[in-house]
């Protein structure tokens, strides 16, 4: 057998025992396996999809607890998924191409796009700072964490600077 797909396959049977493992821990026991961040290299090694089976199988309700960890696993597995297109040659990686002078013409969409989500996604951000500060509904991690993955990363981290929002929670540092 190749040996990448090897690895793969033994890099996901070990992430879904780590998490079951952990799971069960929790559950019955009251205690963890591993520490949060160690268990999501797991799905950073190419581990995502025994990850995310762990979670369909053991852990289906999404809360403030794991939804970084489904967050890290989702990207895990799309990361992951290129490597692989790429290194079996469905996907042509031309780095060439990637390294030539660009047209900045043509990223001006681009520019803009990433300035406005960035500008959505600090807004965002400021307004849950302000309601957890007074009381009032807050805005699920979820929905920050997709706007930070949907281009508006440096208005989140530049409003958790700023404001002083979510510094302290390990996932969106």
């Amino acid at each position: 057998m190749d040996p990448y797909l090897m690895y793969l396959l033994a890099v996901n049977a070990v992430a879904f025992l780590a998490f079951t493992i952990d799971f069960l821990l929790y559950k019955f026991a009251d205690r963890e396996l591993v520490d949060h961040r160690v268990l999501s290299l797991f799905a950073v090694a190419g581990g995502g999809v025994g990850t995310l089976l762990a979670f369909l199988l053991w852990d289906r309700h999404v809360v403030k607890d794991n939804v970084a960890w489904r967050f890290i696993a989702v990207l895990g597995v799309i990361v992951w998924a290129l490597v692989t297109l790429c290194a079996y040659g469905v996907v042509r990686l031309d780095v060439e191409a990637l390294l030539a002078p660009l047209d900045l013409a043509s990223l001006s969409p681009v520019g803009i796009y990433v300035l406005a989500m960035s500008a959505v996604t600090f807004c965002v951000f400021v307004y849950d700072k302000w309601q957890a500060e007074h009381g009032g509904w807050r805005v699920r991690e979820f929905v920050l964490l997709t706007l930070s993955l949907l281009g508006g990363a440096l208005g989140g981290f530049l409003a958790m600077h700023l404001v002083r929002h979510k510094t302290r929670v390990f996932y969106f540092s």
